[in-house]
């Protein structure tokens, strides 16, 4: 259902409900029952009320009647009653309304969308009339009708030449109109005037005929008043609402009240007329005659006076607000006479010399008017509609008169524009026009249909609505000799011009079939559309026919911009920047088809294929914005101008359109209605406006279903020769042909493929698919062109082939097969049931391509042609060509039977190919439609030879993005629907360059979205990006549709099933970037992509080579022992080299010193267990070794390395605890070997990032799990990164790649299992949670982490969902065999590696053996120590003594006798295998295994798990790899600008202030965070993050060089309880004070802050209280606290003790430890540092003895400052004691103390909790200041 069509649907709903209320009030009887004698009421009509809610009622009552009521609904309302206004003169003959009074009623409180019943009493309820009904509009929408000019005249004329209704009345035509109106929904009727003819006072029997239509009691009608309404009959029978009061004739108006205006009009060209002006100036003779005019004779004056006309002239202003519309009515029924240049000087026209004053006091009516309807309801309405009579935009014979003219000097226009009005709608032309949108004077917009915020307003004019009279533009005019009016569209001005056929400058279009006309407005918040209809047809039951529709919109909101997914990384970035909507949808596509754009008018044409209509779209308007730009457009008939053109042609379908490149010509491909005929290619000139002007229509080939121009001069057709009947005996299959157009003759040829047929069977040997028995020139069936060179290529969709035409001599030179994909080898999903992307490869199966889209490109002087290889099945009549296999059905095989249910796993339907109807294929192989590709073909001398195809890209890299949505159909959103059936189908591709590099898109039809690929270099394309704007989430309302009661197939929201492209260069483009336009078929849409070369990652100028050992657990035997049984027990449980440790170091270093290697990696485990003397000597050997390579050396904890209990001396058969080392010992000892370097630290742990080269980032993860505290240490073997930790580690992935450096990782416990059964058996090897850290370290942008911990060299890598790789490179350790070095080469985006091992140790022989050996002795001894804690898990019934006694005999049985392979032999090589990397099992244990597989005991079961974990290594190798390729990094934010990634949206801004802090300022309007970054000169950072709820923290990074630094950390709004907590121990920093710019506060080292409101409630602390603030503060900064219970005690005086304590406080200590007096501690640290003499501690301190305390307090803290204070101006300044007098100076100076009211400083004064909260306020302020 089209937009049109639910709107249609809608009011024809509404209008049910409506009629069969109407009904029930006709039924006979029906009144009857309700007590009533049912009599019709006299004259009723409805008005709308002042709103809504409200209804005004009109109608004639007898006279006498004195208690008339109306019952409407459950509410009985009373009307007013007044006697008929007397005509200026009664005519008997036409007044016949003597004896009649006038009843008006209001009924308020209806309800929206609800149908009342009513009826009418003029007796006070005795009796009632017939029932009536009414609906109130619907709350959210509502339709209404607009109308013009019945005119209604009591003789029945009609316009001769007009519709002419079958009893020969006007009005029939009338009253058929009403019934249209009503049976649309429309609860309002708004009409431009004229409701009547007779314009002498009126005519009772005119008036009778007009309200004769049942309609006009159902239907709120609002009139405006005409020239022929100018007469009190109008006021009788119309309640308007709101009507503007009128001031007495000649009395002044105001705000409130319009002045009664004398116009002086006497006629157009003469000054004959009596009927226009309202005091015209008698004539001599009729002055002498005193000449009867209507009643009215020459007054004193010698005018003719017509009071009557002038009072109803202004009458009639009204205005009210229906739902969201304001709507107000304007009485331009005057005529104002004077500034008629034209007649001036004619003493017959005597009104004509006039100025223009009278209009102008008119104009200043209106302005009134709109002031007090929109000050009224002002917030209240959404648009604003005027309506009134004469339209000041008509194309016909009123287009020159002088009083219009009048109207539009005197500002009429000009006040629409003052008040933003949306319409203005008119009559009086009797001719259907639009105006364009209008502004100034000027035209404000493109020729529309669809219109945005338009800015101006759009002016109509209704037509006659009865068929009464009919005006025929340029055929005559009522003033003939207007030369400046009106300005015409051609430039010129004046009557003369106009009658010659020139068009009104403000007319965009105008119809005049002659028939009765209405507008429906349908109202839906901020949309209004608007259907014009002519009645059309039989009379009796007419139809409507659309005679123009137009959409506008308001406050267009296009969404949020959709984003390439690789945008940021990719080489081009796209973005969804602007989209047209046609407001047409269809679940089976054909709305939006096909596209082109003029480059010279900046106009792009869509066919719209289900309207029929042509849209023109100024894309030459986009406007650039943050959301997506929605764009205009206008509909243009082709079909009417065609056929009009060429009536020898009945038009079908137009299919294609295609412009000239010099932007001339438009070609429109239009196919017949019968299908067989031949087609028609439409030829339009091009217009600046974008309009076409139709030149030549040329006959060509059967079926045209895409033309394209080869040169500004030749046109070609794909014509398609479809069988569409089928392939039956009577049936015709036409031939396909290519047609050739002369653009300049106007003439075609059509090229068939005749010469072919004798050349069936080599066509077939050579690939082409051909239907059996059929001709090829019969079969071939065209449908897309592509040019290039001279050359036409030609895709044969449904032959899988590619014809070439030269274009010179219109010859087809050869057909070639496009090729098959092969999924024996490329991956395909084809099972739709699974819900899943599970590509699998099938040995059978084959795709035939079937190319539909080409697009052609030449480089280096070849030409290459690019296919999206669709397929498509024949199905016409019954004939159908697919063989649709149910997988899920028992026995159900693929049509050669390879394909089963059971060697493939199968379970749905599968679409194959009929392969036994057609030649050209294998019938040993199966046949799937399309290939789900596209490919890429370089044109040779013999052909065309395939260069590249996209194999399986399109249905991976849509899993990869849209995994919920894979394969979905573009009529339905469910997952896989299309997997059995041509997947995500490539519907069409073209080719474009930007920035100097060539991209083939691709559209991808079912799956939506288009994929980009760099084709530069055809030998090497690449995947750049993909872009899907459509919304997989949302329904399309009015889309769905049901089968067997289900939900079968809707229309998802967004872009939907992309059809056609236009490649718009950055040269030709409006926004100056290469444009995409993409035509989408299902969702009627087209969205515009805007194409930007994107941010490439820097690439090395060469390779960074680096080296990593791991796990160099250095000992340090000399000092710690290395004899002993402790020393051999331990050895035993942890089989490491110890004593050998430093020599192999030593080997190590020396080894990597002749390396190219510019940086030493170690990843953890420096140390035995942490002990200090061992990280020293680590320390020393590293700091030598820098020094002597100038190789940089960077380092992280392991597990064994902070906090150690193991950390001891072994002595004998016993250990003695030595020191181990803390984390600010570690950062400490090893500050040269990564923390001075560092470029951030993270103050929660010991991670740090530095910069290696120019390009890359080192990011050190802390992973270790230890408590930090060495004097009692606690350490654990597994590992996690903290929440706040991996918070920090993805902020610097994203500025190193802000910064133009790629990510790697290095941390000591691994991301990623390195065997089968580590997640399982040694968990505590990988990071807690590794799998969704690795993800997100992955997604984040880290594709490398360098690890240790495990011992093993082993390299495991693993993907994201985002396609996104992670690689954990493990190096093994450095003191267990074979003791590996790994030298690692950092590429541009690959690296790779090679392993080294220490074969030579100083004091040891053969060391690769011993080192093996001692490791298998070791693990041997390992395993079999194990066991029996193994066995008894098993077995739980097991003793531990029973356990050891079966675990020895286990471990030692040799498992193969003679074979000397027992169970710890064979695990423990399994361990070494797997430390020594790129392990194989052998094949005797292979064997063993399998054995052990098999056994029932669950011991050797798990046995042969354990070792088949261990030898089971996934790629890459561990050892030694290159090319190893790393992920395109994510979206890389520019510094100062903003971009985006994934429908997230980031802006980054820098700046730096005058203390040359630079600020970076991070906003993630997806999250709604905002980072601000702060460096200091002085090396200091601050990072402050703020989430979407405002909740900030922060992390202080102070280098080891700076003592203390004062810092701003950036909070909005803060307020004086805004506070700064630390976040590890939540203790408030006690100094930090609130400004303008956040909160600054001194800080001596690197820390965690959370920020926050600490705001504390005292019920004695009233907010209006002087000290109010100052309580705050110190109770938030927690400085001191209430006194409990909720209070303060604001006005309790303060003792000593308590300010020592306070003070004590600020320096972050606690007051006492439990035992001691409770201000001990702070007694002490004050009597030490100088702060007071400690006495006296419970005495109340006074004034003068806290600025003694504070005083001492800030000269022990350095920041007292020189005394400048000046106490003389106190009165009692003597009084202070001189040993307080420097310290009262200071506090005084400093703000701390001031005097009191008295101007007294009161030293002896004691201090109340108020004042020394106030003091400590200003005291900490100025402080930190």
């Amino acid at each position: 259902m089209n937009h049109q069509t639910a709107q249609l649907w809608r009011r024809r709903c509404a209008a049910l409900l409506m009629t069969s209320s109407m009904l029930l009030g006709m039924v006979p009887g029906a009144a009857a029952a309700q007590g009533g004698d049912g009599q019709a009421v006299d004259s009723l009509t409805l008005q709308p009320g002042e709103t809504t809610a409200s209804l005004n009622l009109n109608w004639y009552a007898p006279q006498g009647t004195a208690d008339a009521k109306v019952k409407f609904g459950d509410v009985t309302v009373d009307a007013a009653e007044s006697e008929l206004t007397t005509p200026t003169k009664v005519d008997e003959s036409k007044y016949t309304d003597t004896g009649k009074i006038v009843c008006k009623a209001t009924v308020t409180g209806l309800e929206p969308g609800k149908t009342y019943e009513y009826q009418i009493s003029n007796d006070g309820g005795s009796t009632w009339s017939k029932t009536y009904t009414y609906t109130a509009p619907q709350a959210d929408s509502f339709t209404f009708a607009f109308t013009s000019d019945p005119q209604i005249k009591d003789g029945g004329e009609t316009n001769g030449e007009g519709w002419n209704p079958a009893d020969g009345t006007n009005q029939t035509g009338w009253a058929k109109m009403m019934e249209e109106v009503a049976q649309a929904g429309a609860t309002l009727m708004v009409s431009a005037g004229d409701q009547v003819e007779d314009q002498s006072w009126g005519k009772s029997s005119e008036y009778a005929a007009f309200f004769a239509p049942e309609e006009m009691t159902s239907i709120a009608y609002a009139p405006a008043v005409g020239n022929h309404d100018r007469h009190y009959m109008f006021a009788d029978h119309f309640n308007l609402p709101n009507e503007m009061d009128v001031a007495e004739d000649g009395q002044s108006g105001d705000a409130d009240t319009l002045e009664q205006v004398k116009t002086t009009f006497r006629g157009q060209n003469s000054g004959t007329s009596q009927s226009h002006g309202n005091y015209i100036q008698a004539t001599d003779d009729e002055i002498d005659n005193q000449s009867d005019s209507n009643g009215v004779t020459p007054n004193e004056e010698g005018y003719y006076d017509f009071t009557e006309r002038r009072e109803m002239e202004t009458k009639g202003n009204y205005y009210y607000l229906y739902n969201n519309v304001l709507f107000v009515t304007l009485n331009t029924g005057a005529y104002p006479g004077g500034n008629d240049e034209e007649n001036a000087e004619d003493p017959s026209v005597p009104s004509a010399s006039k100025d223009n004053s009278e209009a102008e006091a008119m104009v200043e009516n209106f302005r009134r008017t709109m002031t007090a309807a929109t000050t009224e309801y002002e917030g209240q309405y959404d648009w604003l509609i005027v309506t009134h009579h004469k339209s000041t935009q008509t194309v016909a014979k009123h287009a020159a008169d002088s009083d219009i003219e009048n109207y539009v000097d005197a500002g009429f226009e000009q006040v629409m524009d003052e008040f933003d009005v949306d319409f203005v709608l008119a009559g009086h032309g009797h001719v259907y026009s639009r105006s364009y949108v209008l502004k100034d004077g000027e035209r404000n917009a493109e020729a529309l249909d669809t219109y945005y915020d338009p800015d101006g307003t759009i002016y109509l004019t209704g037509n006659c609505a009865s068929d009464m009279q009919y005006y025929t533009p340029f055929e005559k005019l009522d003033k003939n000799d207007n030369a400046d009016y009106p300005l015409l569209a051609n430039g010129e001005t004046g009557s003369e011009a106009y009658l010659e056929g020139n068009l009104p400058y403000g007319n965009q279009e105008y119809n005049q079939e002659y028939s009765p006309s209405y507008a429906l407005f349908d109202v839906e918040g901020d949309t209004i559309s608007v259907n014009v209809y002519n009645l059309d047809g039989d009379s009796e039951n007419p139809d409507s026919k659309l005679i123009d529709h137009f959409t506008v919109t308001k406050n267009a909101d296009g969404g949020e911009q959709t984003q390439g997914q690789e945008n940021g990384s990719a080489q081009l970035d796209l973005t969804k920047v602007a989209g047209y909507t046609s407001g047409q949808f269809n679940v089976d596509g054909g709305v939006m088809e096909i596209i082109s754009y003029n480059t010279v008018t900046g106009w792009a044409y869509a066919v719209n294929g289900q309207s029929g209509l042509l849209t023109a779209i100024p894309l030459k308007t986009l406007e650039e914005k943050s959301t997506v730009d929605l764009l205009d457009g206008n509909d243009i008939d082709v079909k009417a101008l065609v056929e009009a053109a060429d009536d020898g042609f009945a038009h079908g379908d137009m299919t294609s359109v295609a412009v000239s490149p010099d932007g001339t010509t438009l070609a429109a491909a239009l196919q017949a209605e019968g299908y067989a005929d031949a087609g028609r290619v439409a030829l339009f000139t091009c217009n600046a406006d974008g309009s076409l002007t139709l030149n030549q229509v040329v006959t060509v080939g059967v079926q045209p279903d895409m033309v394209t121009f080869a040169d500004n001069n030749t046109v070609l057709t794909a014509d398609e020769g479809e069988p569409r009947e089928g392939y039956g005996d009577d049936a015709t299959d036409p031939k396909g042909s290519v047609s050739v157009v002369d653009v300049a003759s106007g003439e075609a040829q059509v090229v068939t493929f005749d010469t072919f047929d004798s050349q069936r069977a080599a066509l077939v040997e050579a690939g082409i698919v051909l239907k059996k028995d059929t001709a090829p020139s019969v079969d071939l069936e065209p449908e897309y062109i592509a040019v290039s060179g001279g050359k036409a290529y030609v895709t044969l969709q449904e032959n899988n082939a590619i014809a070439v035409l030269d274009i010179v001599s219109k010859t087809v030179t050869g057909i070639y097969s496009a090729g098959f994909e092969d999924y024996s080898t490329t991956s395909v999903d084809i099972d739709k049931k699974d819900e899943t992307y599970d590509p699998k490869t099938y040995e059978s199966l084959m795709g035939i391509r079937m190319p539909d889209g080409i697009a052609a490109f030449e480089q280096d002087g070849k030409t290459y042609l690019l296919t999206a290889n669709e397929g498509d099945s024949r199905e016409w009549g019954n004939y159908l060509n697919e063989d649709e296999v149910n997988f899920g059905k028992e026995g159900k095989t693929s049509p050669t039977g390879a394909i089963t249910a059971e060697n493939s796993g199968l379970t749905g339907k599968v679409v194959f190919f009929l392969s036994e109807d057609y030649d050209g294929l294998n019938a040993q192989k199966d046949y799937l439609f399309g290939g789900r590709s596209f490919t890429l073909y370089e044109v040779t001398g013999a052909g065309i030879q395939e260069v590249y195809t996209s194999g399986s890209d399109f249905e991976r890299l849509t899993a990869q993005y849209f995994p919920d949505s894979f394969n979905t159909s573009n009529d339905n959103n469910v997952l896989d629907d299309r997997s059995g059936k041509k997947g995500p189908e490539a519907e069409s591709v073209t080719v474009g360059t930007v920035d100097g590099k060539t991209y083939a898109f691709v559209a991808l039809e079912r799956t939506g979205g288009v994929m980009v690929y760099d084709v530069t270099d055809p030998a090497n394309v690449s995947y750049v990006n993909y872009i899907n704007s459509r919304d997989f989430t949302s329904t399309v309302p009015g889309s769905e549709q049901y089968e067997d009661g289900e939900l079968d197939k809707w229309v998802t929201g967004g872009d939907v099933a992309p059809e056609g492209f236009a490649f718009v260069s950055a040269d030709n483009s409006p926004t100056g970037a290469a444009l995409l336009l993409t035509a989408c078929e299902v969702s009627g849409t087209v969205a515009v992509y805007q194409l930007t070369p994107g941010q490439e990652q820097p690439l090395p100028e060469e390779d960074l080579p680096i080296v990593v050992i791991s796990d160099t657990h250095l000992y340090d035997s000399s000092e710690l022992g290395s004899t002993g049984e402790a020393f051999e027990d331990y050895l035993n449980s942890d089989r490491k080299m110890l004593v050998e440790s430093e020599a192999i170091l030593d080997a190590a270093l020396e080894k990597i010193a002749q390396s190219d290697a510019k940086y030493l990696l170690i990843p953890g485990d420096l140390t035995k267990d942490g002990e200090e003397v061992n990280h020293q000597l680590m320390a020393d050997k590293l700091a030598a070794f820098e020094a002597e390579t100038g190789i940089q050396v960077f380092v992280i904890n392991g597990n064994h390395d902070i906090s150690n209990a193991n950390a001891v001396r072994f002595e004998g058969d016993t250990t003695v605890p030595v020191a181990t080392v803390d984390t600010q010992e570690f950062r400490s000892i090893y500050a040269q070997f990564g923390y001075d370097e560092a470029v951030a630290q993270d103050p929660n742990s010991l991670s740090y990032a530095v910069d290696l080269g120019d390009d890359y980032r080192l990011i050190v993860m802390d992973s270790g799990i230890y408590n930090d505290d060495k004097e009692n240490p606690e350490q654990q073997t597994a590992g996690r990164l903290t929440e706040s930790t991996m918070a920090w580690v993805k902020e610097q992935i994203q500025d190193a790649i802000a910064d133009g450096r790629r990510p790697v990782g290095m941390m000591h416990h691994g991301l990623v299992p390195h065997t089968s059964i580590q997640p399982t058996m040694f968990s505590e090897y990988l990071v807690e949670n590794y799998t969704q850290v690795a993800q997100e370290l992955a997604d984040a942008g880290m594709n490398l982490v360098f690890t240790g911990h495990f011992h093993s060299q082993d390299v495991s890598m693993t993907t994201t969902q985002e396609e996104n790789v992670l690689n954990d490179v493990e190096t093994g350790s450095l003191v267990t065999s074979p003791c590996p070095v790994r030298y690692v080469s950092l590429g541009e985006d690959e690296f790779g590696y090679t392993t080294g091992h220490i074969t030579e140790v100083e004091g040891i022989d053969n060391f690769p053996a011993y080192a093996g050996q001692f490791l298998q002795d070791g693990m041997e001894g390992l395993v079999e120590s194990m066991l029996p804690a193994v066995l008894m898990q098993l077995d739980p019934s097991l003793t531990y003594e029973q356990a050891v006694a079966a675990a020895q005999q286990m471990a030692n049985t040799e498992l193969v006798p003679g074979s000397g392979i027992t169970v710890k032999s064979m695990l423990a090589s399994a361990f070494a295998a797997h430390y020594a990397g790129d392990e194989e099992m052998p094949a005797l244990v292979g064997q063993i295994v399998a054995q052990l597989g098999q056994s029932e005991n669950p011991a050797y079961q798990l046995l042969a798990s354990v070792t088949t974990g261990l030898y089971t290594d996934a790629q890459p190798g561990d050892l030694n790899e290159s090319g190893l390729v790393l992920s395109q990094l994510p979206q890389v934010p520019s510094e100062g600008g903003g971009s985006s990634s994934g429908g997230s949206s980031t802006t980054i801004t820098t700046t730096t202030d005058g203390n040359g802090t630079v600020i970076k300022v991070v906003t993630d309007k997806t999250t709604g965070t905002i980072t601000t970054t702060m460096e200091y000169k002085n090396g200091v950072t601050v990072k402050a993050v703020e989430n979407s709820v405002g909740v900030v923290t922060v992390n202080v990074t102070v280098p080891s060089s700076v003592d203390s630094a004062t810092v701003t950390i950036p909070v909005k709004n803060p307020t004086t309880s805004t506070v700064a907590k630390l976040s590890k121990s939540g203790q408030v920093i006690r100094t930090g004070v609130a400004g303008k710019d956040g909160i600054t506060l001194t800080l001596t080292e690197s820390t965690s802050l959370t920020i926050l409101d600490n705001a504390k409630i005292f019920s004695d602390v009233a907010s209006g209280q002087w000290y109010a603030e100052a309580v705050n503060f110190v109770t938030s900064h927690e400085i001191f606290a209430g006194v409990g219970n909720g209070t303060f005690a604001p006005n309790s005086t303060m003792t000593r003790a308590m300010l020592w304590t306070v003070l004590y406080g600020l320096e972050g200590q606690q007051s006492a430890a439990a035992g001691q007096t409770w201000y001990s501690n702070a007694q002490d640290w004050a009597m030490k540092n100088g702060v007071s003499d400690g006495t006296n501690p419970n005495g109340s301190i006074t004034r003068e003895q806290i600025a003694v305390t504070l005083y001492g307090y800030a000269k022990a803290q350095g920041i007292a400052g020189t005394v400048t204070g000046d106490l003389s101006k106190f009165q009692d300044a003597s009084s202070v004691s001189s040993w307080a007098t420097e310290a009262m100076a200071w506090a005084v100076q400093n703000g701390l103390i001031s005097g009191k009211d008295n101007g007294s400083l009161a030293p002896q004064d004691t201090a109340t909790r108020a004042e020394l909260a106030q003091i400590m306020m200003q005291f900490v302020t100025a402080s930190v200041k």
